[in-house]
């Protein structure tokens, strides 16, 4: 409903709120709280996309590994 949204100003209006709350500004001077948001997007739609699912087990590293980039710093970009 959110993507099919943006084509209709009158539906779009439901989910600004929404998206100021929920997701940073993608014009920000810092990008990486985006970068970090677009992982988690990432994750998010291959979970429904398809039915081919992620191992547990891997699902686990993944997300570990990707906790430690966020956390040592590592993710980060420059515009």
């Amino acid at each position: 409903m959110s993507i099919h949204s943006q084509q209709h100003p009158d539906f779009m209006e439901q989910w600004r709120d929404v998206d100021k709350r929920w997701l940073p500004d993608p014009a920000s001077k810092e990008p990486t709280d985006v970068v970090i948001v677009l992982l988690g997007n990432g994750l998010w739609v291959h979970d429904h996309l398809t039915e081919r699912k992620l191992p547990e087990a891997a699902r686990k590293k993944i997300v570990e590994s990707l906790l430690q980039c966020i956390d040592s710093g590592e993710l980060h970009v420059e515009l």
